[in-house]
Parts: structure tokens; C-alpha cells; sequence
């Protein structure tokens, strides 16, 4: 019997299940069988055939204790944070969502909860050598965002040690697809192609690790099915410059991104990619998407919103 083959039939709670990521999550989780909750704070706007969708704020640690107890889930895959464009990495608000996850990996242990898989990001990591690897690269977040996040990874790493649970923190690095904010890069590349308007890259030669969202939901959910514990990335392994990526998003859509390339800043952090061996080895996880099918897939989404259809 395989991990996955475990996961028929168990209980798992989402939490974040209607964001960017969250969303590529739950037609994986019912593909293996799951018994799927989510917890939102807006009730479900798009298709929830077999999924229970339950309305409550994460930060009314009253109320999720109430509906915990009610689902009483086996598996929680907490994906829900304030990542609003602009403003996240120094929000005060990451210091609420450090309490109420805290509060709820409290309630979910209480209530019997097996195995908790959260939402790390790549700026956990010093970013003055790469590729960043869970074992040897230094933890050195230089932002309130990431010191949040790091500082949960902590907290749950040792709860996890003395056998409350078992306990796997995926580091996000840079993603891209459908429904991502329009004032994230590849969609700002996506609008430029489109009205042909010119792009200044101030860092054309910078170097990235993109993986598609719809890859990084399913690969949350493989860690979540297996019994890997501790941080794993969640990327593609690949570094990508980014002038590159603007002329895959110009193949994509049919026409070239106009660039503008300059005044060119001194670039601290020239080059960030992942290591990935634990994330292909260990959860056994590959990708669907290679960087060129999922920026096509990407950048079709993007021109049907605006009723006209990539070449």
C-alpha cells in the first residue's frame, strides 16, 4: 500500500483553499479519495461538487475550535495568509497570522489531528548562494513576512519532534498561471504583450525558479500524502533570466513584450533557484508544467479575460 493509497477516504482540512494556490489543491486531494473541508471566510464562488465548504474566520479562534471539533480532520493543510500585493512584507498583519496559526495547530492537535503540511516561502533563506537547500542553506529572513513564517517553522518543527504530530513546511519560491495578482510580474508581462505597451526590467539578467500554481497545488498535496517530514521546496529547479521569461510570454501570446531594458540597479541577489532532490526523491513529486506549457496555459487565461484568445 502506497502513502497515497492512505489518504482514501481521510479527512482534510484546506484552509486558503480559494486563493491562488489553494484553489489547485482540492481537485488533487478528491483525486486520491479525501474527504475534503475548507474553511473560508467567503462562501465558495466557483464549482464545490464534493467539497464542504464551512464560512468562519481563521483569526475567531472560538469558532474554529467549534467547527474542528464538529470535522474533527485526520489532515490540515494550512495554506490561508494576507499576501496582498504591496503591502505583505512588512503588514502587521503577518504577526496575526503567526497567532492564529499557532491557534489552530493547537486546536487541531487537541481535536486529534494527525499531520499538519503549511505554507513556507523561499525568502526564508539567505539568498547569497544558490541553489537554496533545506539541509545546508542559512535561514536568514530579511523581512517581517518571512521572520513570520520562519518563526512558525520553528514553533511546529519542535511541536512535530516531541510527537504531537507529523509536520512538513513547503517552501514556496516564485510562481506564476491563472488568477494570479495583475500587478505580479508575469501577469504585467502578459498586459504588456497584449497592448504592446513597453516594459522596463530593471534587472533583465536576474535569475529565478518559477513553477507553475496549478504544479505547487499539486505538489502540496503530494507532501501532504506522504511522510516526509520538515521543509521541503516547492519549485521547478530551474533558473530562468528574466528577460527570457518576458520572450516565453511574448512566444506565448503571439507578439513580443516590448522591454526597455535600464537603468539596470545593482542586483544583491543576482540568482535564486532551488534545490529540489527532497521534493523529486522523497515526496516524489514532478511537475506537470514545464516553464514554456505553463506560461502558454497562463497567458491563454489571461487574453480570455480580456476576450481574446493567445496564438
Amino acid at each position: 500500500m502506497g502513502f497515497t493509497d492512505l489518504m482514501t477516504g481521510a479527512r482534510v482540512l484546506v484552509t486558503g483553499a480559494t486563493g491562488f494556490v489553494g484553489r489547485h489543491t482540492l481537485g488533487p486531494l478528491q483525486a486520491l479519495g479525501c474527504e475534503v473541508h475548507v474553511i473560508s471566510r467567503r462562501p465558495a464562488n466557483h464549482d464545490s461538487r464534493g467539497v464542504r465548504y464551512h464560512e468562519c474566520d481563521l483569526h475567531n479562534h472560538a469558532g474554529v475550535a467549534s467547527l474542528m471539533g464538529a470535522i474533527r480532520p485526520e489532515h490540515l493543510l494550512h495554506l490561508a495568509w494576507d499576501v496582498t500585493p504591496g503591502e505583505y512584507i512588512t503588514s502587521l498583519e503577518n504577526l496575526r497570522w503567526v497567532q492564529s496559526t499557532l491557534a489552530l495547530a493547537h486546536i487541531f492537535v487537541e481535536c486529534g489531528g494527525r499531520r499538519i503540511v503549511g505554507a513556507g516561502t523561499a525568502a526564508e533563506y539567505s539568498w547569497h548562494k544558490s541553489p537554496c537547500d533545506e539541509a545546508t542553506t542559512p535561514l536568514v529572513p530579511d523581512s517581517l513576512y518571512a521572520g513570520s513564517k520562519l518563526a512558525l517553522w520553528h514553533v511546529l518543527d519542535r511541536l512535530s519532534a516531541q510527537g504531537s504530530v507529523g509536520f512538513a513546511w513547503g517552501r514556496v519560491f516564485f510562481m506564476f498561471g491563472p488568477h494570479e495578482a495583475p500587478e505580479r510580474l508575469v501577469p504585467v508581462m502578459v498586459d504588456a504583450a497584449r497592448r504592446q505597451q513597453s516594459l522596463t526590467l530593471r534587472h533583465p539578467t536576474q535569475v529565478r525558479d518559477y513553477l507553475h500554481a496549478a504544479d505547487v497545488g499539486a505538489a502540496f498535496v503530494a507532501l501532504l500524502a506522504s511522510d516526509v517530514q520538515g521543509a521541503v521546496n516547492l519549485a521547478s529547479g530551474e533558473g530562468t533570466d528574466l528577460s527570457a521569461l518576458a520572450g516565453l510570454v511574448g512566444e506565448a501570446a503571439g507578439t513580443e513584450v516590448p522591454l526597455e531594458l535600464g537603468p539596470t540597479l545593482d542586483d544583491p541577489h543576482p540568482v535564486v533557484v532551488a534545490e529540489v532532490t527532497r521534493l523529486r526523491e522523497e515526496v516524489r513529486f514532478t511537475p506537470r508544467f514545464s516553464l514554456r506549457s505553463g506560461l502558454r496555459d497562463t497567458v491563454d487565461w489571461w487574453f480570455r479575460q480580456h476576450g481574446n484568445a493567445g496564438t
